[in-house]
């Protein structure tokens, strides 16, 4: 799995060197630092991996059975680990 910043503050910086710019609503830094693949477990049920996640829509692009589904990091009830470690998705939004 693969976890892609779209962030245009991380095309070419290490990736220690990433910070929250200006319009971002998730800290993809930390995000990245969670062993993968990470699971999302969705609110109304279902646990998929995430493929890609967008740091300034929040958009999510899902593995469900192999095939791809979009939807929205506020539809996470929780973030699950590759050791599964569980992690509250709020903790995850930059706070304004």
């Amino acid at each position: 799995m693969i976890i892609t910043d779209f962030s245009t503050s991380s095309l070419d910086k290490p990736a220690h060197d990433i910070k929250i710019q200006e319009g971002d609503l998730l800290k993809i830094k930390e995000f990245n630092e969670l062993p993968s693949p990470v699971t999302a477990r969705i609110f109304g049920g279902g646990e998929y991996w995430i493929e890609t996640l967008d740091v300034q829509t929040g958009c999510m692009r899902l593995d469900v059975s192999g095939q791809i589904d979009l939807s929205e990091f506020s539809m996470v009830k929780m973030l699950i680990d590759a050791n599964g470690n569980e992690y509250d998705p709020d903790d995850f939004w930059v706070e304004d």
